[in-house]
């Protein structure tokens, strides 16, 4: 069997290349079990993949249309309509679903970013109302659905008006609430959009997730959003693995509408990222956050400024992150104003009483010192993940920085944090042309390292100790070094 060259030119620079960019290359004939593998995997890096594989010989059509699991990932969006025609959605998208059986779970994703940059001639026909309703008829055996739409420009704007105002007199507003009224498989939804709709009827990620509710979507437990904002449901407290909320464009306008989704969810992983870029106008509307247990964030004033004040007894770790700008300008303005890489956050919780619960804290911390006298409240920490880029002067005084861990404190048990098991120091890329990094030598980083925290190694030996015993891990670009106290 020989591979045809006309479909090469269709999948540059990716997975078919493995595949497609092979004209008159023989293949030894594989049996089905194989096929299926490599299908399988194909389709999951390049969902679009499964269509090509189907049209390129008879053996390969066969095990391809056997075999409806591998058409359960289907994906619309600017590949698809460029390679499967955007002008026949409609028709590609129902042969799809057709061909993924009538019983298996189905991961949907409807992606209309950009649509209208896709070369493929009059992309903007791709009618998202039309393709968002009939996926919507297999709704019963969604288990995930991701459904963006974006604008070109990235700002956001008001909702677009494709749809009539009126939801009472909109047969496909009617109908899209009764398809999605029975979602019982699914588990996650990701709405993103980079506009505002609240109270708007059009069919949109902010449209689409108001149809939300415990009784239509029982077994969902994974929620992300994007400047989706609530709609004064009456929905409250529905018990969630996971929520993730980002802030994109002009978010001021979105944040004191998104805030209350922290009381329609009940998250025991809340992700919360982006730059609101004002607080919540209200400050009197408190989030529950009482089933929380692992809290990330961007190192944001006003992202901490929504959640501090939110009651967190169970919130065992704390990730706070930061990235390193890549604009000279950005590098100036942040290393000038270090106010919007807030640690408000962390110096909050370690003032309550619940602060020994927490068990693990990673902060990023690109423009600013290690917060020690904040950290030091959280007694009962064991793991502690501080990031910082090469270009901190951290690396060139390392170990020292760490004196509060290898010198005795006035503690009760002598020690500060001395539940602590693993501290991890990571490096990462500078955000200016000076690198520091680890210098000295592993030889002597290592050496030095057990010097300074020799007395607290000791104190850990023992059957009774009340200190735990301590490694330290030197994560670098090029190299690492763990040390075992």
């Amino acid at each position: 069997m020989s591979i045809a060259s006309p479909r090469s030119k269709l999948f540059p620079n990716n997975i078919n290349n493995i595949l497609f960019l092979m004209p008159d290359t023989a293949l030894p004939s594989l049996n089905d079990d194989i096929l299926l593998e490599i299908f399988s995997y194909c389709r999951d890096v390049e969902p679009v993949t499964i269509w090509v594989v189907s049209h390129t010989c008879r053996q390969w059509r066969r095990v391809a249309l056997e075999h409806s699991l591998l058409w359960t990932h289907i994906v619309v969006d600017r590949t698809t309509a460029r390679y499967l025609g955007s002008t026949s959605a409609l028709l590609w998208l129902d042969t799809w679903l057709q061909r993924a059986g009538p019983e298996r779970d189905l991961d949907v994703v409807l992606n209309f970013t950009n649509i209208s940059k896709s070369r493929v001639r009059k992309a903007k026909s791709l009618r998202v109302g039309s393709i968002l309703l009939l996926a919507s008829h297999h709704a019963y055996r969604w288990r995930t659905l991701t459904y963006t739409l974006m604008g070109e420009d990235g700002s956001l704007r008001t909702a677009p008006q494709g749809v009539p105002a009126s939801q009472n007199q909109n047969p496909m507003l009617n109908e899209l609430r009764k398809t999605l009224a029975n979602m019982p498989r699914l588990q996650s939804v990701c709405f993103s959009q980079n506009f505002l709709s609240q109270g708007s009827p059009d069919i949109t990620p902010q449209y689409v997730h108001s149809l939300l509710s415990p009784k239509a979507a029982p077994r969902l437990r994974r929620v992300a959003l994007t400047n989706i904002v609530a709609n004064n449901d009456a929905v409250s407290c529905w018990p969630m693995e996971e929520l993730s909320y980002t802030f994109i464009g002009d978010s001021v306008l979105v944040v004191d509408l998104a805030a209350p989704l922290l009381h329609k969810y009940a998250a025991s992983r809340l992700r919360l990222s982006g730059s609101p870029g004002a607080l919540p106008l209200s400050q009197t509307d408190v989030p529950t956050l009482e089933r929380l247990e692992v809290l990330t964030a961007d190192l944001d004033v006003y992202l901490a400024e929504m959640v501090r004040h939110a009651p967190m007894p169970y919130l065992s770790e704390l990730i706070l992150l930061a990235s390193n700008p890549r604009d000279p300008l950005l590098i100036k303005q942040n290393m000038q104003a270090h106010d919007r890489y807030s640690l408000q956050l962390l110096d909050e919780l370690s003032q309550r009483p619940s602060a020994s619960i927490l068990k693990k804290i990673s902060l990023s911390l690109p423009f600013r010192d290690i917060p020690w006298s904040s950290i030091a409240q959280f007694d009962g920490l064991e793991v502690l993940r501080i990031v910082k880029p090469s270009t901190d002067i951290f690396w060139l005084q390392y170990p020292s920085p760490l004196s509060m861990l290898y010198n005795p404190s006035t503690k009760p048990l002598g020690w500060v944090l001395p539940q602590l098991r693993l501290l991890f120091l990571e490096e990462t890329e500078p955000y200016t042309f000076t690198r520091f990094g680890l210098t000295g030598g592993a030889d002597y980083l290592v050496s030095e390292t057990k010097r300074l925290f020799q007395r607290r190694s000791d104190v850990a030996k023992g059957s009774a100790a009340m200190t735990a015993s301590l490694s330290i891990h030197l994560v670098g670009l090029e190299a690492r070094l763990d040390i075992q106290m």
